[in-house]
């Protein structure tokens, strides 16, 4: 099965290049640097269902080619294949990460204080969406990002069980604790950016 995840992912979006992969991340670690800048403290990043974690990983090389201190944290299910080669490309860029598993019956780690969590094409494959955005939005700093997609998507193929993300968008859209901004799409029509405001 490892295959076909591998598959999947590719089947996803063309090809991002190490070049590529650069300036879509590049307003994003504007942003975080200039959270650092202001705060002076260590600047994590989570990726909630990371498969490869090619954005996340992009994101903590050029914050660490900053000198900006770090973490990933990286959430998803076990997969050994996947783990040997993430911990390559983090030992390679010498970058700090910790991996945190989920299973089918335990959907949310416990998620530490961040600063960007990435959300991409993994919210319709739990049981749980809603439950997980808040504890994300909970989860996150002042001034923090979160980037994903969010869209309503019945794509049987693809195991989408929470096809329908109304709520978890409510969330992010219309939250009566915090100010969420919806900065729009990014990268392409079926993402959006959120920055979450909490002071």
């Amino acid at each position: 099965t490892q295959y076909i995840d591998v598959m999947r992912m590719l089947s996803y979006s063309k090809s991002l290049t190490n070049e590529h992969m650069k300036q879509l991340v590049s307003p994003i670690v504007e942003i975080l640097a200039g959270k650092f800048k202001t705060f002076k403290e260590e600047i994590v990043l989570v990726d909630y269902g990371c498969g490869l974690a090619y954005w996340t990983i992009h994101i903590a090389e050029i914050l660490t080619s900053k000198n900006i201190p770090c973490k990933l944290v990286l959430i998803d299910i076990y997969r050994e294949s996947f783990i040997n080669f993430i911990n390559f490309l983090c030992k390679k860029r010498n970058i700090s990460y910790e991996y945190l598993e989920v299973t089918h019956k335990k959907l949310i780690p416990k998620i530490p204080k961040c600063d960007y969590v990435h959300m991409m094409a993994v919210l319709e494959h739990t049981s749980e969406p809603e439950k997980i955005t808040q504890i994300i939005v909970d989860n996150i700093n002042d001034h923090g990002i979160i980037f994903g997609t969010f869209y309503d998507d019945p794509f049987e193929d693809y195991q989408h069980i929470s096809y329908d993300l109304s709520n978890a968008r409510n969330i992010l859209e219309n939250n009566k604790k915090y100010k969420i901004n919806n900065l729009g799409p990014y990268w392409n029509k079926d993402t959006t950016m959120y920055q979450v405001f909490k002071s």
